[in-house]
């Protein structure tokens, strides 16, 4: 079945994505391949209502299959997107259907009249990283998160100094 897009209505949706984003974390085995739900109170409450003042409705959609969410799009700032996708929806239609709002909802107007849009893909996601490169996209010099993984059961493993040091 195809995911049904529509834009943000209200604070039902509010909450709506928080437990999808709770769900798709649970999935994901809590790697940050969405937005966690601490990101995205971040964001709504913090972030846009006190600096970027963006109508909630205007730029964040919703893509549902049978009333469930199954993939959101949300800018951080003016020419920026973040997919976030549940696992079992995660292909190359809906990735290619979420680029096309971005491109046409989300990119920031350059003084030259050229458009800009960055849209921020996790360095494993080899199916967005395909569907951006053949629509044009490069990677930025410049525009890099780092997150770092290590598990709380093990031990800290032992730090070897660099030659030269103690």
């Amino acid at each position: 079945m195809k995911p049904t897009l529509r834009n943000y209505q209200n604070e039902d949706d509010y909450w709506r994505i928080r437990e999808f984003l709770r769900e798709v974390s649970i999935l994901n085995e809590r790697r940050d391949y969405s937005w966690s739900l601490l990101r995205w109170d971040y964001w709504v409450w913090h972030v846009n209502m006190n600096l970027f003042h963006m109508n909630l409705k205007e730029v964040v959609y919703l893509w549902e299959i049978d009333g469930q969410i199954v993939a959101v799009l949300n800018p951080d700032h003016d020419d920026e997107s973040f997919f976030q996708i549940h696992p079992s929806y995660h292909r190359r239609e809906i990735l290619c259907e979420m680029l096309e709002i971005a491109e046409l909802k989300l990119p920031k107007q350059k003084e030259s009249g050229r458009k800009e849009l960055i849209v921020w893909v996790n360095e494993g996601d080899d199916v967005h990283k395909k569907v951006l490169s053949d629509c044009g996209y490069e990677r930025s010099k410049y525009s890099a998160e780092h997150m770092r993984r290590r598990s709380l059961t093990q031990p800290i493993p032992a730090s070897v100094p660099q030659n030269g040091y103690t």
